[in-house]
């Protein structure tokens, strides 16, 4: 007989490269997303003041001699209300870039719980394309916890390039 039984395992446990991607998708996401949250607390709080030129004569003296040679290059300094709306442009383009990593995130997620399902009793078949149905069905029928009677649901990936069943076998336990 040409299949043989894998057990009965999670899904995860059945694509463990599915589990290695959303780990890795998860992580990633994981790692950026705190950043960009303490960007946005940081954008936030921002309190725009105006320069209290008494405090510092030093510094008046400073600003008055970099505001001469900008007058002189023709630069004009940005309005408060343009300071306040790029930082609104900022913490609109924060808020939708963590928006759109949370709906990956929670993807991610999702896929991750759906991974530890248990149950799934996994089949390998590595022969002639016309004993498939009877190994396979010898297999199933003597699999623990599988009654012949019992309704069964079941999915077959079948390829007769060895190439692809390497490639597959990188993704799906294919040996126990």
């Amino acid at each position: 007989m040409t299949a043989r039984y894998l057990g009965s395992l999670s899904i995860g446990d059945c694509i463990p490269g599915a589990a290695a991607v959303a780990a890795a998708g998860s992580a990633g996401i994981s790692a950026v997303l705190p950043t960009l949250n303490e960007q946005l607390a940081g954008l936030l709080a921002y309190q725009p003041t105006t320069i209290n030129f008494a405090a510092s004569i030093a510094q008046l003296e400073t600003m008055i001699s970099a505001l001469k040679a900008s007058i002189v290059l023709g630069v004009t300094p940005p309005s408060l209300a343009t300071q306040l709306a790029e930082i609104a442009a900022k913490v609109a383009s924060l808020q939708a870039d963590i928006g759109g990593i949370q709906a990956q995130l929670s993807i991610v997620t999702a896929f991750q719980s759906a991974l530890g399902a248990a149950g799934v009793h996994a089949v390998a078949f590595d022969g002639l394309a016309g004993n498939f149905g009877a190994d396979v069905g010898a297999v199933v029928a003597t699999a623990p916890g599988v009654g012949p009677t019992d309704r069964a649901h079941g999915i077959t990936l079948l390829t007769t390039v060895p190439a692809t069943w390497a490639l597959l076998a990188t993704i799906f336990r294919v040996s126990v």
